[in-house]
């Protein structure tokens, strides 16, 4: 796993699944410009492995990976061996700075952004009162519950 996105990030994915008749980069921005308009935050409940807290979110990214989604920097300092997820909170915020900020985010630059946190964890348990739509990877799905956790020593790979 690199990454995986719940809310915001979820719907882009779903949004992409559906086509257009563009293509690349393009067809991003034609998807992503009217969800970052219309998308509302939800309430989440998050549990990790040092503290419980809940609140409205824009988006949660987990990585293991540093970037994801056609080069969004969302973890810069990711490190694949460390057994940690890298977790990103997007909170709620203002349409104006999720414009501003979006080209921070896929540069890695956000480190400073006020409504945007992070920190590392081996596992992270996030409950929702409605399906949340969620990417893994890419991959489009919807759910609840989420529990998402490093599993040690499942696969060795040799040079």
């Amino acid at each position: 796993m690199n990454g995986v996105g719940l809310g915001f990030d979820g719907r882009v994915v779903k949004m992409m699944k559906k086509g257009s008749w563009l293509s690349g980069r393009l067809a991003y921005i034609a998807k992503v410009l009217p969800l970052l308009f219309s998308y509302k935050e939800r309430y989440l409940s998050v549990t990790t492995d040092t503290s419980a807290f809940n609140g409205y979110y824009f988006m949660i990214t987990i990585a293991n990976g540093v970037s994801y989604g056609g080069g969004f920097h969302v973890a810069p300092e990711a490190d694949l061996a460390d057994t940690k997820l890298d977790v990103t909170f997007f909170r709620e915020t203002t349409l104006r700075d999720r414009l501003f900020n979006l080209r921070r985010v896929r540069l890695g630059h956000h480190e400073t952004v006020p409504f945007i946190s992070s920190l590392r964890t081996h596992s992270i348990r996030i409950a929702s009162p409605a399906p949340l739509d969620m990417h893994l990877d890419g991959e489009y799905g919807k759910g609840k519950d989420f529990h998402i956790v490093i599993a040690p020593c499942k696969y060795r790979f040799r040079g």
